[in-house]
């Protein structure tokens, strides 16, 4: 066929045609999926949709990220010109959200080595260790993070046209499938929730990914098969913590 089309056409192409198959995708602004026909749809990005949910607490947020960031360097900002003081005042909110973004991509690391067998060889600070262990130590704890786990699975719905990335698809030893989340901001919020109510949702997984360059993909897509728990895992430096989101409350989302 081939050909640009609308991601719910694509997902019957891919249902009727492509299962088992080779695909490519890239990751921008949102997914780019091409099948071997040269048939390609774009599916907008979960975290983008999610996050356009109403956020009353981030105005507080901000506010305290610059009252603690004040505090913390008042000597040094009392020495610097008005501007400059202002520029980085202003930036320290946006300092610290990418702060905890990076130390969210050391724990996802930490985690995918250890279902591997190896470990991170890299340094980290007490905070990024403490909460890194802390992940391991849960998935020990819950009889997850086995062999058979995947991690980092990107999951199409064809009918809404939205993709993202799973964080964990694992079983336990007694066959229940959990879909998880690891999140290592300083609260859960609702739509971290809606997000993986999305992903429950989803068409299709892209298994055994390559990366061949420039934000760009080859992978299977199969069927998705939905989870039969799924949750959020709060991250922290002193403890993990579980949020199941049951059926009942997911698919009111």
């Amino acid at each position: 066929m081939g050909g640009k089309m609308h991601p719910s056409e694509l997902g019957k192409q891919i249902g009727l045609h492509h299962i088992g198959r080779e695909v490519e995708y890239h990751v921008g602004n949102r997914y780019t999926v091409t099948t071997e026909d040269g048939s390609s749809a774009q599916f907008q990005r979960c975290t983008t949709i999610t996050g356009q949910l109403p956020k009353p607490w981030m105005g507080r947020w901000a506010a305290n990220m610059v009252a603690q960031h004040a505090n913390e360097n008042w000597e040094r900002l009392a020495t610097v010109d008005t501007a400059t003081r202002e520029k980085e005042l202003k930036s320290a909110p946006w300092a610290k959200r990418d702060a905890a973004g990076n130390r969210g991509t050391i724990i996802h690391n930490t985690i995918d080595k250890f279902i591997s067998g190896g470990t991170l060889d890299i340094e980290m600070t007490p905070d990024e260790k403490a909460c890194s262990m802390g992940a391991v130590s849960f998935l020990s704890g819950a009889g997850l993070g086995t062999r058979n786990a995947r991690t980092e699975v990107t999951v199409l719905n064809g009918t809404y046209g939205i993709a993202g990335t799973v964080d964990l698809i694992d079983e336990t030893s007694d066959g229940t499938r959990w879909m998880l989340d690891w999140k290592t901001s300083k609260s859960i919020y609702t739509e971290h929730a809606v997000q993986q109510a999305v992903y429950q949702r989803a068409s299709f997984a892209l298994h055994d990914k390559k990366e061949i360059g420039n934000n760009k993909w080859l992978a299977t897509i199969v069927p998705w098969e939905p989870a039969d728990r799924i949750g959020i895992v709060h991250v922290t430096p002193k403890a993990c913590e579980l949020h199941e989101i049951l059926p009942d409350q997911w698919e009111r989302l």
